[in-house]
């Protein structure tokens, strides 16, 4: 993921560095222009966007086998708490 993005600002440093040299870096252009006619945009919200999602799905990933984990082990060992007891009983 940190490949993506130095190579993210890599690309996006030169790009700019190019169209700053030919003087056209200060023209107004529209957000649409922006997007479809620069090569770094795309590549700036790739970068930074895919390091994100990816912490994302790991951490749901994490969540959801802990989830797994305790459910597994709530079957096989099937503990009974003071909440399941019927009042008046004892455990056993």
């Amino acid at each position: 993921m940190a490949v993506i993005n130095g190579l993210n600002f890599t690309v996006t440093g030169i790009c700019r560095y190019i169209v700053l040299g030919s003087g056209h870096f200060h023209e107004p252009m529209t957000s649409r222009q922006c997007l479809f006619t620069t090569p770094w945009l795309i590549i700036m919200i790739i970068g930074e966007t895919y390091p994100a999602s990816m912490t994302l799905v790991v951490s749901l990933e994490r969540f959801f086998a802990s989830m797994l984990i305790a459910a597994i082990l709530n079957v096989l060992f099937n503990v009974q708490t003071n909440a399941d007891r019927q009042c008046g009983t004892t455990s056993g």
